[in-house]
């Protein structure tokens, strides 16, 4: 089954409150390249990044809360 998985650019900014309400099958990408640990922490939890297929790209050292 293919996974459909939607990229966080097309969300510009810190406009990620329409991305949280995709259903829990889309797997989300993100780019790691603004905002602070604490806000990308906070979306990702409401976003329900544990229960779906993530990617993340960043140029950053990720908080051992995003390693899997």
């Amino acid at each position: 089954m293919a996974i459909l998985e939607v990229s966080d650019l097309v969300f510009p900014a810190f406009n990620k409150a329409a991305m949280e309400k995709l259903p829990e099958e889309y797997g989300i990408e993100i780019f790691y390249e603004f905002g602070s640990n604490s806000y990308w922490n906070a979306v990702l939890r409401r976003m329900g990044a544990s229960k779906r297929p993530l990617s993340l790209h960043t140029g950053r050292v990720l908080p051992s809360i995003w390693r899997r």
